[in-house]
């Protein structure tokens, strides 16, 4: 809301009205076909907007609590007609402050809404540069080497004679899959040491990272598995 002021030329106490320099029309024409000339119009016409007498059209306008103001104003109102002045130059004041406050938290929210969508845009940058990263790392990973695989199943065989009849060493998906056909007469000792050596021999030649399923068959069936 516009200060109230009093006009030096014509005596008028009020609120002033904006005023600028230059036509619309121009500005517009310059817009549509000179597009350099119409902002330095623009801004121009921006520049020299000023507030003037609604009644007469002088800009020399003062406040109405300057003494120049305060001396014209005892001279030609009465006290009634100032009261109602101060009390609407008080709620200019006070709708000025709201004004104010309104614009402090629009701005406030513009500058959290700015941080949050960076912060979006930065979260989603990270998640789809992390899938790429993972692929390339699983690439390279995933897949044992096969002197590994062959190595593991040389070691095993080294350890079957009197413990298992058959060793069956393979992978899937880049985990280990040994599985060891113990002898039926093995007991859970037996067993629980194959697992040993099946663990320590699969740490020894396998990289890691890799998942071991290591499991021990007995009579057809699952008797441990080591993993």
């Amino acid at each position: 809301m516009s200060k109230i002021l009093v006009c030096t030329q014509c005596g008028y106490i009020g609120r002033p009205k904006n005023a600028i320099k230059g036509n619309i029309a121009i500005e517009l024409f310059l817009w549509l076909f000179f597009i350099i000339p119409g902002l330095i119009y623009s801004v121009w016409r921006s520049s020299s907007r000023h507030k003037v007498c609604p009644k007469c059209g002088n800009k020399n306008l003062i406040p109405l609590d300057s003494p120049k103001a305060q001396k014209m104003v005892k001279e030609e109102l009465t006290k009634e007609e100032l009261e109602n002045i101060e009390k609407k130059q008080k709620e200019a004041k006070k709708e000025t402050k709201k004004n104010i406050k309104k614009i402090l938290i629009g701005v406030g929210i513009f500058i959290l809404l700015i941080i949050i969508i960076s912060s979006i845009s930065s979260n989603n940058k990270e998640s789809k540069s992390v899938p790429t990263n993972s692929k390339e790392v699983s690439n390279i990973s995933d897949t044992i080497p096969e002197e590994s695989i062959q190595a593991l199943n040389n070691d095993l065989n080294g350890w079957a004679e009197g413990r298992w009849t058959d060793v069956v060493v393979g992978q899937s998906d880049g985990e280990l899959l040994v599985r060891v056909y113990a002898q039926s007469g093995a007991n859970e000792v037996a067993i629980n040491g194959y697992c040993k050596v099946l663990k320590d021999s699969a740490t020894k030649y396998i990289p890691s990272g890799h998942k071991l399923n290591l499991f021990i068959y007995q009579n057809g069936e699952v008797a441990k598995a080591c993993s």
